[in-house]
């Protein structure tokens, strides 16, 4: 227990560099999906979204590449 009287869970390692892993494909799947016009109709992505949600994967993908080159 913490300070605060919340349990905190541990951090395990194994499940973090799993988490960078599998995060940047499943945000190319979420963005690809979130745009295609026959998946979702005209609930598609704007411009603007489009160009954040790529940014993010961009940034997401960059991170893994780094944290699992130490």
């Amino acid at each position: 227990m913490s300070g605060d009287g919340v349990t905190r869970a541990g951090h395990n390692g194994a499940t973090v560099i799993l988490n960078g892993i599998l995060a940047p494909p499943l945000l190319v799947l979420v963005m690809l999906v979130s745009s295609n016009p026959n998946i979702m109709g005209e609930r598609t992505n704007g411009p603007w979204l489009n160009i954040l949600g790529w940014t993010a994967t961009v940034l997401m993908t960059a991170a893994a590449f780094f944290v699992t080159s130490l």
